[in-house]
């Protein structure tokens, strides 16, 4: 089977790469595009320094999410094709990376989908679409008391196939 690998706000760095790795132990076949090749390639900065934060932040405000969701959509395709691949495919995003995996939940036909937090709320959509297939969405309690404020919590539970797990120390 084939993991779609999204990854956070940081692009494609160290932890990334070892998930990548594990997975790929795991005998999966794991893609990890680049979701910010438009804006700076190859982008791989530090969480711990003040500069890539602010670069970080100015990737996300400047991302286009529709744009995005096209490239998610053909990196699908070539995963599914991909010798490699038997064709059944995973999402599995952190960060922005999640936002898109939600969405890729939403409207693709994947065999599941997990994501691990998101990048603010704006992304949802505000209709009740049933997906298909389970999602797994793991949350901090931060961003989950934020979702509350944004009245998204309730829109997740009104969607189908959708389990939430919070974390109150992470």
């Amino acid at each position: 089977p084939g993991v779609l690998l999204l990854h956070q706000n940081y692009g494609v760095d160290a932890n990334i790469r070892a998930y990548a790795e594990i997975l790929a132990a795991n005998n999966y076949t794991v893609f990890i595009p680049d979701l910010f090749w438009r804006k700076m390639p190859g982008c791989e900065l530090n969480s711990s320094d003040l500069n890539d934060q602010n670069k970080s932040e100015d990737l996300i405000k400047s991302y286009d999410f529709d744009r995005g969701f096209e490239d998610m959509t053909m990196c699908l395709k070539w995963l599914r094709e991909t010798p490699q691949c038997n064709g059944l495919v995973a999402v599995i995003g952190f960060g922005i990376g999640a936002n898109l995996a939600y969405l890729s939940g939403l409207w693709l036909d994947i065999e599941s989908t997990v994501c691990y937090d998101f990048e603010g709320t704006n992304f949802f959509q505000d209709n009740n679409t049933p997906i298909r297939r389970p999602m797994l969405i793991h949350l901090n309690k931060k961003n989950y008391n934020f979702f509350d404020i944004k009245n998204k919590k309730e829109l997740l539970s009104k969607v189908n196939n959708i389990e939430l797990q919070v974390y109150d120390n992470c």
